[in-house]
């Protein structure tokens, strides 16, 4: 059992080090280091100009003795972030690692809009605002919770499950070792030991081994911190290893505490004979096999899902990996004025007609973001795909043998399933109503052009934002567009969406400088990363629930066996009298088989009816096979 409990342990440790690993990686990532409160400025209506606002930041940090640092952001990625620091007497951005200073001419080449970091307490967050607000700006202040960040990170990252197993593993493991010792604690307090003393006993053998296991922890972490090259403060980093580990002992020792309640109100006399509180000792087994079996049946099907989501990349690989140098820009989350959002419309629009015209931009736009059904053929939010000349160069098949010889200019061709043949003349109409809605101000007439399809037909939707990303769009209407159909809007709308894939990272980057749209993006992102990416934290996601899915599996297997146990010694004399007159094995233990096993029938409803996943009646059964077979091998070695 010491051995046990060492591996249980180490692996304990090993998940608080990596938790607080990618704590830190995640703050100097997000965040800036020693900020607790961000401002977000999000609306600028023009009243002042950026000197005069970036002036009234300056005035502001100083009056109120803070650091403000505003982040910039560029579409080129870097592992360098580029900041302006007002109130320069407070703090220094060239003492701080992985981070760059940008100049006063340079900062006011930039939006207003954007995130502030503020390093410093003792500000008025309301006058702040107002004082921002008389400047024309809309702003909001966000407080950073530190211990709601590493809790969402925790279930970010699917490591609740692990520790929830963990804990179970602790509680079973302390009640275990107790009730075996629980004769031998009677004894000591006859002879006029109290509980705190027996609680406490080698203490001195405990904090030996528990300082040693802190020693090696916080040895190991360090060296993962100096390698993963995270810009943090090594001693900040190993304040926060220590702080976590002793916390994570602390949780440790209130089980080991608490397990001591077995031992409260003993009755010493019949403890010696070998009474032990078996009631109270199956209750606690009971209710962490309840929890253990809903929490188990969650993690299957989770990673059942996230398996197929794995397998869905994975057959779709022919139609995304060859789009190597392609990119999606991404926009900044600001909010503008109606002229300022026309004014944008109208150069991306632009943008969007040279990069297609001299550099084969493809436009793949689809309705996922509705989850559409798919007779369901509404233009704005219906199973429609909205593509250009050079998708279909990229996309063949099908849709080149009805669309590539389609001439687009001052035409919008539909190409339809075989589905909608009886409400043709429906659809014709609501996409003339549609296409009139989205020329706007265009005084154009546009053909639309009708093509029929015998044939059912899916295609790939390279789709990365949806929750239907990396699926296929069965039956859709494809509308083939150009880049003067239609009005400014869709056209921005698409890019917002992630459905205009632009060839060239550089030539991207130099359109957007060339029509001034660098402060409104992001970053500009391969289209192959964002799939290869999401296939990284996938299958991390899957390692990391098979972990949880082991151990809690291990719990379960405890919780079985514990409770088995425990039944047959509080009732060992009872079932050897039966034994003799000739009860067999289900008929000597029918009341603890009935009230073990359907308890599992019964969790499964549970889960059944919770989870709503038709798995999860197979793996009941699974559980329940699980849990009958160990009972009956523990009945035929107690036999032996």
């Amino acid at each position: 059992m010491k051995f046990f409990k060492l591996i249980l342990d180490v692996i304990t440790l090993c998940l608080v080090s990596t938790l607080i690993l990618i704590f830190t990686w995640r703050e100097t990532d997000e965040l800036l280091p020693g900020s607790s409160n961000i401002i977000h400025i999000s609306t600028w209506d023009h009243t002042f100009n950026k000197k005069d606002i970036f002036n009234e930041i300056e005035k502001i940090s100083k009056q109120e003795n803070i650091s403000i640092y505003k982040s910039i952001t560029t579409p080129e990625p870097s592992k360098m972030r580029y900041l302006y620091l007002f109130n320069e007497n407070t703090a220094s951005i060239q003492k701080m690692k992985g981070y760059q200073s940008i100049n006063y001419e340079t900062l006011l080449s930039k939006d207003v809009r954007g995130d502030y970091y503020i390093v410093g307490n003792t500000f008025n967050p309301n006058n702040l605002k107002q004082q921002l607000h008389e400047k024309g700006l809309e702003a909001e202040i966000y407080h950073i919770n530190k211990p709601k960040l590493f809790i969402s990170i925790i279930n970010d990252k699917d490591l609740l499950f692990p520790i929830i197993s963990l804990l179970f593993i602790y509680i079973l493991y302390f009640f275990h070792n107790t009730i075996n010792t629980f004769k031998a604690h009677s004894i000591k307090q006859i002879h006029g030991y109290r509980l705190p003393k027996i609680i406490l006993e080698n203490t001195s053998k405990a904090l030996i081994y528990y300082c040693s296991l802190l020693f090696i922890t916080i040895l190991i972490s360090l060296l993962f911190f100096k390698q993963f090259d995270i810009f943090y403060s090594s001693i900040a980093f190993l304040i926060r290893t220590f702080i976590g580990v002793l916390i994570c002992f602390g949780i440790i020792f209130l089980i080991y505490i608490s397990s001591f309640i077995l031992v409260i109100n003993n009755n010493i006399p019949q403890a010696i004979k070998g009474k032990k509180p078996y009631t109270l000792i199956r209750t606690v087994t009971i209710i962490c096999k309840i929890f253990i079996l809903f929490i188990l049946s969650y993690l299957l099907i989770k990673n059942f899902n996230t398996y197929d989501s794995i397998k869905r990349i994975k057959e779709t690989e022919a139609f995304w990996s060859n789009l190597n140098d392609y990119y999606i820009i991404e926009l900044a989350p600001f909010k503008y004025t109606e002229l300022e959002e026309r004014d944008i419309s109208k150069k991306f629009h632009a943008l969007v007609k040279e990069t297609e015209e001299k550099h084969a931009s493809i436009l793949i736009r689809n309705n996922n973001l509705y989850q559409p059904s798919l007779k369901n053929y509404s233009p704005d939010n219906g199973n429609v795909i909205f593509v250009n000349k050079h998708f279909l160069s990229l996309y063949k098949g099908l849709l080149q043998k009805y669309l590539a010889h389609v001439n687009t200019k001052n035409n919008i061709t539909l190409l339809l399933p075989p589905s909608t043949r009886t409400n043709t003349n429906d659809i014709k109409n609501d996409f003339k109503d549609w296409i009139k809605f989205q020329q706007d101000v265009l005084n154009q007439q546009d053909t639309l052009k009708i093509i029929q399809v015998k044939h059912n037909f899916e295609i790939y939707t390279f789709d990365t934002k949806s929750h239907l990303k990396n699926s296929f769009s069965k039956n859709p209407i494809v509308v083939l567009l150009d880049t003067n159909n239609l009005g400014d809007s869709f056209y921005f709308s698409s890019i917002t969406q992630g459905s205009y894939l632009f060839k060239n990272y550089q030539v991207t980057v130099d359109y957007l400088k060339k029509y001034k749209l660098s402060d409104v993006v992001s970053g500009v992102t391969n289209y192959k990363e964002i799939i290869l990416n999401n296939y990284k934290e996938l299958n991390t996601k899957f390692v990391v629930v098979s972990i949880s899915i082991i151990l809690s599996i291990i719990t379960l297997v405890l919780t079985i066996i514990f409770d088995t146990q425990q039944y047959f010694k509080n009732n060992l004399k009872l079932l050897m009298i039966r034994k003799i007159y000739g009860f067999n094995l289900i008929r000597n233990n029918i009341n603890f088989l009935l009230c073990s096993n359907c308890l599992v029938i019964v969790i499964g409803l549970f889960s059944w009816w919770t989870l709503k996943h038709n798995l999860v009646i197979t793996l009941f059964t699974i559980f329940l096979f699980i849990q009958i077979t160990i009972q009956i091998i523990y009945y035929e070695i107690r036999k032996d």
